[in-house]
């Protein structure tokens, strides 16, 4: 049911779960020595997960606006571009948010959350050992119309309410910000740092002579 492409030299999958459309790109790109050593000095808070089990990210939700990482947020913003190019086929222009750094050690997990005051989000897997991000709906999509409780001979995006995607270091992954999704579990002795980023949109948006036409500016101009 996923659609695979090649883009710019990067293997691309394209998962409509649900009609939601999720796309991994395998960039294989590494922070260097100078930008992960950055991103593991930025200033920390914790998110408590529950009464035993918290995870660090930054304080700040701009990270990718310091110039010490801006090779990082160039790379990630030409690959939104594509998505939104490419895959999605809309002509609207965006601009980046926020941008956040999540780290977990073996053990932690983030618990199933969406993403409020934005369109479409993205996570960069700076370091992982291939644990899954989750996505996940209420009800399949087959049962909107009548709620059976079907006999399922193998779960695809049209019967599951739930979706795995496995995750390596230098994947990108993009979605609708609405969509629930947690981390699970994570296993491996190396810790997992994922950069996620936000996205909304900008600009006319609409047409004067349906008179719906509105003008959203960047927050950040």
């Amino acid at each position: 049911m996923n659609l695979k492409y090649t883009l710019d030299g990067i293997k691309c999958t394209l998962i409509p779960f649900c009609g939601y459309p999720i796309l991994i790109l395998e960039t294989e790109e590494l922070l260097n020595k100078n930008e992960l050593t950055f991103l593991k000095n930025l200033g920390e808070r914790s998110s408590k997960v529950d009464s035993t089990n918290s995870f660090k990210l930054t304080e700040s939700s701009h990270i990718l606006n310091n110039i010490e990482l801006k090779r990082i947020k160039d790379f990630i913003w030409k690959n939104f571009c594509n998505y939104l190019d490419y895959f999605l086929e809309i002509e609207n222009q965006f601009y980046m948010c926020n941008s956040w750094a999540t780290f977990q050690k073996k053990g932690n997990f983030h618990k199933a959350h969406d993403h409020t005051n934005h369109i479409f989000s993205s996570a960069f897997y700076v370091e992982s050992d291939g644990d899954a991000l989750r996505f996940s709906i209420s009800k399949p999509k087959i049962n909107e119309g009548f709620n059976f409780h079907y006999n399922i001979k193998n779960y695809n995006v049209f019967n599951s309410s739930t979706w795995d995607l496995k995750v390596k270091t230098g994947d990108i992954v993009f979605f609708p910000g609405e969509l629930t999704h947690e981390s699970v579990t994570h296993e491996s002795d190396t810790n997992r740092t994922m950069i996620g980023s936000s996205y909304f949109i900008k600009g006319k948006i609409g047409f004067d002579n349906k008179a719906n036409a509105i003008n959203i500016s960047d927050a950040n101009e």
